[in-house]
C-alpha cells in the first residue's frame, strides 16, 4: 500500500487510506497550517457508517494552531461517524492540543504514549476489518525519511 508525503523546510506528513473506511496519518516535525488540506480531502473520501482514523505525531514537535482547529472542525462534522482514533503521542505540547481537541469530538481520541500499545490498537482493527497490505509499520517507518527528500512543491 503507498501513501504520499507532503514536506516542507520544518515538517512532513504522510497519508495512507488503505481501505475505504480507514485514513492513516503521521506527522514530523513542525505540524504546518498547510497539511489540513491534504488531510481533510483524504477524510472527505472515506465511505462507510464506521470510520477508523490512526495518527501517529509522535515526532510531532510543534504545530500551528489552524492545523489543530482546522482538523477538529472538520472531523466534529463527521463525529458520529468515527469509531476509533488511537493517536501516538511525544511531545507535551502536542499531548495538551490533543486533548483539547479530544474534548471537542466528545472522547473519540485515545492517546498513547507507547508506541508498542499504540501498535498493537492499530494493528488490531486493521486485522478485524480484513486491511491487507497495511500495518503500523507504515507510520513507524515514515519517522525514518530524511526530510532532504522534499520536492520542490512540498509533495513527495
Amino acid at each position: 500500500m503507498r501513501g504520499i508525503a507532503w514536506k516542507t523546510a520544518r515538517g512532513s506528513l504522510g497519508l495512507w487510506n488503505p481501505a475505504p473506511n480507514v485514513m492513516a496519518m503521521a506527522l514530523r516535525g513542525h505540524g504546518e497550517a498547510a497539511f489540513v488540506e491534504p488531510i481533510v480531502a483524504l477524510f472527505a473520501r472515506l465511505s462507510g457508517p464506521a470510520l477508523h482514523l490512526f495518527a501517529d505525531v509522535a515526532g510531532l514537535s510543534s504545530y500551528d494552531s489552524a492545523l489543530r482547529t482546522g482538523l477538529t472542525a472538520r472531523f466534529a462534522r463527521d463525529r458520529a461517524r468515527i469509531v476509533d482514533f488511537p493517536i501516538l503521542l511525544g511531545s507535551k505540547i502536542v499531548a495538551m492540543g490533543v486533548a483539547v481537541a479530544n474534548l471537542a469530538l466528545g472522547g473519540v481520541v485515545t492517546a498513547h504514549t507507547s508506541r508498542e500499545r499504540f501498535t498493537g490498537s492499530v494493528d488490531k482493527t486493521l486485522f478485524a476489518l480484513s486491511v491487507t497490505g497495511f500495518s503500523s509499520n507504515a507510520l513507524a517507518n515514515f519517522s525514518a525519511q530524511s526530510r532532504d527528500e522534499a520536492a520542490p512543491d512540498g509533495r513527495s
